[in-house]
């Protein structure tokens, strides 16, 4: 896995692969209801490019956000970190604790801490 870049942009939340679905349907609710009073507010989300996944995003973080967002069609902010591959569509296997896992976490870690340590805690 290479690291090519990271640059910003706004996705839309169909072009997003999160990394689970809503968990937390009563935070999901929350989420909504502020988001339609006052858009997307805090920090970007991390995701991945690679060429596994046929031009959609991988997001490391913000499951509840992404789908929120999606049914109200606000773009979501990113910050876009590109890889020349990841070696599977399993993200259970791709951002597991291997070599991947580590290298991938360094580079999140870079770009925003907060998202690395939820990362991490999604993958327990």
């Amino acid at each position: 896995m290479k690291f090519l870049g990271a640059h910003d942009d706004n996705i839309g939340a169909g072009f997003l692969i999160p990394p689970h679905g809503v968990a937390r349907p009563d935070h999901f609710k929350k989420i909504v209801a502020s988001m339609e009073k006052r858009g997307w507010k805090g920090r970007r989300l991390v995701v991945v490019c690679d060429d596994t996944t046929g031009g959609m995003y991988r997001s490391l973080t913000g499951s509840h956000r992404i789908a929120a967002a999606g049914s109200l069609s606000i773009s979501i902010p990113c910050r876009v970190l590109s890889f020349d591959k990841l070696d599977t569509h399993d993200a259970k296997q791709v951002f597991g604790w291997n070599n991947g896992y580590h290298e991938l976490r360094h580079w999140i870690r870079k770009f925003d801490k907060q998202a690395a340590r939820i990362f991490s805690w999604d993958l327990k």
